[in-house]
């Protein structure tokens, strides 16, 4: 590693840097990146919870609407029990008092005799949603499953949730990779340092040993 210049052992300039990672000041920063990037990811978790949560809302929102109108469209539309639309069922009763549901309208039998409006029901392991609606015709109750929607719901859950881990992941990369950026020519600027400091320090106690030595 050294080399003579006027008889005096000299470090040559070239000399590979030394392990910059284990200078105190820079561990420290290395610790700063971490606790960036751990509050950035938690900024981020906050912020992407709360827009998922303001999306989840708005869609079933959105859902409830759907679900509403189809149901008083389909109730007061309806001339008879057969034929109803895929995932909803009816149940009707006449002037007469006939009672008439569609293949699988059965479970609406028991609001034909109770009050009028949307009302939640469970039955063979479905859930329905009903309108309960008089009409001139007689009484009618429309019924739609509510698997579909919250299938829908699931899925959108998942996807938020993918979402979020994604862009937490993606955060974390991001601050780690410019912070640590910033902090190597720091850390290579203290190797260098460190470095020349050694060198004076050999190349003053030279002298001062050939100086004894002489007196």
């Amino acid at each position: 590693d050294l080399r003579h210049h006027h008889g005096l052992p000299v470090r040559r300039i070239d000399q590979p840097l030394q392990e910059i990672g284990c200078h105190p000041y820079v561990v420290v920063q290395e610790q700063h990146v971490l606790a960036a990037a751990i509050q950035a990811s938690v900024a981020l978790a906050v912020v992407l919870l709360v827009v998922g949560g303001v999306v989840f809302a708005v869609y079933v929102r959105t859902q409830n609407r759907q679900i509403s109108e189809e149901l008083q469209t389909l109730a007061s539309t309806a001339d008879d029990a057969n034929d109803p639309p895929p995932d909803m069922e009816l149940a009707l009763r006449d002037t007469d008092g006939e009672i008439s549901t569609s293949d699988g309208g059965e479970p609406g039998i028991p609001l034909l005799q109770g009050p009028t409006g949307f009302t939640d029901i469970h039955a063979d392991g479905r859930h329905f949603r009903a309108l309960v609606m008089d009409r001139i015709e007689g009484r009618v109750v429309a019924m739609t499953d509510l698997a579909p929607y919250h299938a829908g719901r699931n899925r959108l859950l998942i996807a938020l949730a993918a979402a979020e881990l994604a862009g937490i992941l993606a955060s974390i990369a991001v601050v780690t990779l410019f912070t640590k950026r910033s902090v190597r020519p720091l850390a290579q600027a203290l190797a260098l340092q460190r470095r020349f400091v050694a060198d004076a320090s050999h190349e003053l106690r030279t002298p001062l040993t050939v100086m004894k030595g002489e007196s």
